[in-house]
């Protein structure tokens, strides 16, 4: 079966409830089902502690939402 992805859009990755909500949502989604990508704009202690945990993600350049998008299709 093909694993079904998930992408969790996040402006800042620094500390905060919002991060730590997409954190646990993507650390404890069951693997064999899902693979979870979190797309976020500024750097923080959210990306450092997904990398640590070998969840994909990606960094959007874009501080504009709607311009940011097409880039995470790359």
């Amino acid at each position: 079966m093909q694993k079904k992805k998930i992408l969790y859009l996040i402006t800042k990755a620094t500390h905060g409830g919002a991060q730590k909500y997409v954190y646990d949502l993507a650390v404890n989604l069951p693997k064999a089902e899902f693979e979870p990508i979190v797309a976020y704009g500024t750097e923080g202690r959210l990306a450092d502690d997904l990398h640590r945990a070998n969840i994909a993600t990606k960094r959007l350049r874009s501080a504009r939402l709607p311009r940011a998008l097409p880039e995470s299709r790359k």
